[in-house]
């Protein structure tokens, strides 16, 4: 059994509407806030009151934030409502293109949750510690278990099988290209997966790494915990081109706060339609 720490990662980003240029991270940090970030960091907090964990927008640019045993649901303006309640833990967050919620738990179990609020829910033999949803352009999920050591690939209908194995997952994310990528948490790589599972490197000498998260122009962006002495919320961007890291500005890695729980990436609140 690894040993899972209090603010470990447990999301990586959602993207749909990411199209946009100039866009904003949010950051779930393991206490009572989500922060958002603009692309030269500056930081302000966009909500407070609960503990968030898993982050997602839907297709309209609302905010859904896992938290306790809810889910919430946030307008442009940061104003909440609760969209879901009664949930075991829920964690990780991911929508499909039919604009259903599905939300992870620390017990096996994915539900999933109709933009009405629907609840249904399917789980997967074995898993149990899962720490990362993303779609591909098919519809397909995958999901990471990192006690498992797997990624598990679950088609529409519900038909689960294992897509890799013999890594450490704690994040995933697909490129535009429909590549998957794939923090490896204990050995420090990002993997990157073709569609038919073939695994390449795409970088490597990254301890600890948490969130994955691509922005509208390709670049991968990557939470790097810093010394347990000293949590500061730290990034890294690979662009499309990438094969070494490049620092978000310091800006971004402001001091006081712990880790991030998950990151996701959307337009700037100006430009949105």
């Amino acid at each position: 059994m690894k040993t899972i720490t209090k603010w470990a990662t447990v999301l990586a980003a959602v993207l749909w509407c990411t199209l946009a240029l100039a866009q904003n991270l949010f950051v779930s940090a393991g206490g009572n806030a989500i922060y958002e970030f603009t692309p030269d960091g500056t930081r302000s907090i966009f909500a407070t009151g609960f503990i968030p964990q898993g982050l997602a927008f839907d297709s309209e640019g609302h905010l859904f934030a896992a938290g306790d045993s809810s889910i919430y649901r946030f307008a442009a303006d940061g104003t909440r409502s609760t969209f879901a309640s009664g949930l075991n833990s829920p964690r990780d967050l991911a929508f499909n293109r039919a604009g259903n919620l599905f939300v992870t738990t620390p017990v096996g179990v994915i539900y999933r949750l109709t933009p009405a609020g629907a609840r249904t829910s399917f789980g997967i033999a074995g898993g149990f510690d899962f720490t990362g949803l993303a779609f591909d352009a098919e519809g397909n999920l995958f999901v990471a278990d990192y006690n498992g050591s797997k990624i598990y690939k679950v088609t529409p209908s519900g038909a689960h099988s294992i897509f890799a194995m013999d890594l450490d997952p704690r994040g995933l994310a697909f490129d535009r290209a429909g590549n998957l990528f794939a923090a490896d948490h204990i050995a420090g790589i990002i993997y990157e997966y073709a569609p038919d599972g073939s695994r390449r490197t795409f970088a490597s000498g990254i301890p600890n790494i948490f969130g994955l998260a691509f922005d509208g122009r390709g670049n991968l962006f990557a939470h790097l915990p810093p010394a347990c002495t000293a949590p500061r919320l730290s990034f890294s961007r690979f662009p499309p081109t990438h094969h070494r890291p490049s620092p978000v500005p310091a800006a971004a890695r402001p001091s006081a706060a712990r880790q991030p729980r998950s990151v996701c990436w959307f337009p700037i609140r100006t430009a949105m339609p």
